[in-house]
């Protein structure tokens, strides 16, 4: 139910404010970061920066909770990592009206 108000939430910021929302794939971020990035640079209007690829060899503290993710290169270990649950994601799929063979 969370997701689904979720993505009922995102339709509507994407109906009010069009071409202001970009959705990224971690996949594709993984497959081809500096494409990705490039693309998530140009759609907040920043330039593109060779740094942007070695965001974990940052010097500066990171005092987040995501600071174990900030100062690792990004990984695709977690790729298909939902498929040990296939089954189990069953009813949720249905719910969220998803295509089986899909992720």
């Amino acid at each position: 139910q969370t997701y689904l108000l979720y993505d009922t939430m995102m339709q509507h910021w994407e109906s009010v404010m069009p071409g202001k929302i970009l959705t990224m794939q971690y996949e594709s971020l993984v497959a081809n970061p500096e494409t990705e990035v490039r693309r998530l640079l140009q759609h907040v209007g920043l330039a593109w920066d060779e740094r942007c690829l070695d965001f974990h060899k940052t010097t500066r503290p990171v005092m987040t909770s995501s600071r174990g993710q900030v100062t690792e290169p990004l990984y695709a270990s977690s790729i298909g990592r939902w498929r040990r649950f296939e089954e189990q994601l069953k009813p949720l799929r249905k719910i969220l009206n998803r295509d089986a063979a899909s992720p």
